[in-house]
């Protein structure tokens, strides 16, 4: 179902409509699942074979004795980094292009965006930087100073689309996740990645092709139970909980005067056993108060306070 807005004098209403098969390559959700798939697709094609790089380009810590041209002074590192931008510009232009946006304007703003992140990425790598937050705060601060000085200027307003961004990196995030739970599985999860997940494709192409066929019905209504099917069959909601599980207790942690790094620390806390703190006021507000007083011996309460 998708949602329509109409509008009069004073209310705004939020109307549903009914799911069309174009929803498919022109709705944004969609195009992001499809990027993803893709990724993810030659990703596994060029682990599995080896037969080429298909990585994307990682910024490594400089500062503190290690010089920042060590990095960019590799060819392997420009080799990566022009391959990031290639492949996530032509999905990301092919996505816009299905939406029915203009692709004049937002070639030349994706460029400068991608270069924006790449310099906050550079600078966030910085050894004391890095040490205390990591690129995703320092890529918000940087925003938050650019809108609230000089503005965001208007040629790269159209590739300035968070929500797109994430719900594409989201889904690539999330099979990362979890394939590392399957390879922590061990043989029980190989056996769900090469034998249950390939079952679970052939049966949905089954009820989308080979049932329409027999029972002479449209491939419409099938292929939307194809669909229902793999949403049900395929841990799909399980991949996509994981990482907004973390984002949630990020969140909520921050309401609380807390910043996390990132959410690896999260997740080690579900293994610890004890917690060791050096001083009051690490987790306490410092100011000691007494919350009960018992007496075991032939003191009254009000004695032993004399002697605290």
């Amino acid at each position: 179902m998708s949602e329509e807005k109409i509008k009069d004098a004073s209310v705004e209403y939020v109307t549903a409509s009914k799911s069309k098969l174009s929803d498919l390559w022109k709705q944004e959700d969609w195009l992001a699942v499809w990027m993803g798939v893709i990724i993810i697709a030659v990703a596994s094609v060029s682990v599995i074979t080896g037969t080429f790089d298909f990585s994307a380009a990682k910024f490594k810590t400089w500062g503190n004795g290690v010089s920042a041209f060590d990095q960019l002074g590799k060819l392997s590192f420009w080799g990566s980094l022009l391959r990031t931008f290639l492949v996530t510009g032509v999905l990301f232009t092919a996505g816009v292009k299905l939406k029915g946006q203009s692709l004049k304007k937002y070639i030349p703003a994706y460029v400068g965006l991608f270069v924006l992140a790449i310099i906050v990425r550079f600078i966030s790598a910085e050894y004391t930087l890095n040490r205390y937050l990591e690129w995703a705060f320092w890529a918000l601060i940087v925003g938050l100073v650019v809108a609230n000085t000089v503005g965001v200027p208007k040629w790269l307003k159209p590739a300035v689309q968070t929500e797109y961004y994430i719900k594409a990196g989201l889904v690539v995030m999330g099979f990362s996740v979890l394939f590392s739970n399957i390879i922590n599985f061990g043989l029980y999860g190989l056996g769900i990645a090469w034998f249950v997940t390939p079952i679970v494709i052939i049966l949905a192409l089954v009820i989308a092709i080979v049932a329409p066929i027999v029972l002479n019905q449209e491939f419409k209504t099938w292929i939307m139970r194809a669909l229902v099917f793999l949403v049900a069959s395929c841990p799909c909601s399980i991949v996509i909980s994981v990482p907004l599980a973390f984002f949630t207790c990020i969140g909520a942690i921050s309401k609380k005067g807390m910043l996390i790094k990132g959410t690896k620390h999260i997740e080690a806390l579900s293994n610890a056993k004890y917690i060791a703190f050096d001083k009051t006021g690490t987790i306490t507000t410092g100011k000691m108060q007494i919350d009960k007083l018992v007496s075991k011996g032939k003191y009254e309460e009000e004695e032993l306070l004399k002697y605290m």
